[in-house]
């Protein structure tokens, strides 16, 4: 497909609607090789395309369907899972393309949702079977962006870490000889979190100034790892629990990592 081209909606019927090659050619050539793919129709709609195959038909349509967003090796992915029947659809979207980035900047702004088609393939072509109006909660963008933020924009997204009230809470620390570059470790073990999807739920505070101390906050589950991926590397001086002092350097949230946009 080419950029800021847009293709013919789809017909609006839930009843089989046959898809003629003369004004839906570009169903046919992008179906070639793949079974689903997605564009912006001329009414400004984005669409997600799944080819069905031979399946029977009214058991999918009648299926319980979920929608689930993920990191892909090429950057994101959106699937279509049917829960009954142990199959989905994967709708993946490549870093290195701009017409998938623009595809994915669409969803996370659209305010309409996203429609899905599923299309049979019979011999004498492609017919629309039904579609599906779905809104995407604030919490699937969330996840879309985040990837997005991470993979093509090939950054960590930023937020304002509240700090209000934080110097009033214990964690548990761990002090290390003075060594900038334990920064650039801590994401690297945060990173390795995220890639196991780890539960963990903290935010790491630093303070320095004869030495750094990292405060790990709330619900650090793998705070040993960290403690080993930093210690066999730096000198570990102290741990234990005190105060909270410094300023928040990180947020891990369940596979989900942020950094500090405060600049104070």
């Amino acid at each position: 497909m080419t950029d800021n081209i847009f293709y013919k909606s789809m017909p609006k019927s839930q009843l089989l609607s046959p898809l003629a090659r003369g004004e839906y050619g570009f169903i046919y050539e992008s179906l070639k090789e793949e079974k689903t793919f997605s564009y912006i129709d001329e009414n400004n709609n984005i669409n997600l395309v799944a080819n069905c195959g031979n399946r029977n038909i009214m058991t999918i349509l009648k299926a319980k369907k979920s929608i689930y967003i993920d990191k892909h090796a090429l950057g994101a992915l959106i699937q279509v899972k049917f829960l009954e029947y142990g199959f989905s659809f994967d709708f993946v979207y490549d870093v290195y393309n701009n017409y998938d980035y623009s595809i994915v900047n669409s969803i996370i702004n659209s305010s309409e949702g996203i429609i899905i088609n599923f299309l049979i393939n019979y011999e004498s072509g492609y017919s629309k079977a039904f579609h599906l109006n779905f809104d995407l909660d604030d919490k699937l963008k969330e996840r879309l962006n985040y990837i997005k933020d991470t993979t093509f924009n090939l950054q960590y997204p930023r937020i304002d870490l509240e700090i209000k009230n934080e110097n009033e809470k214990v964690s548990r620390f761990l002090e290390y000889e003075y060594n900038l570059k334990i920064v650039e470790d801590v994401i690297e073990a945060c990173d390795k979190l995220c890639k196991w999807k780890s539960s963990d739920n903290f935010i790491i505070y630093m303070s320095y100034d004869k030495n750094i101390t990292l405060y790990l906050s709330e619900e650090c589950k793998n705070f040993n790892f960290i403690k080993s991926e930093l210690s066999s590397k730096y000198n570990l001086i102290d741990e234990g629990e005190k105060v909270i002092k410094g300023v928040p350097l990180l947020k891990y949230d369940r596979g989900y990592l942020y950094f500090n946009s405060h600049k104070d």
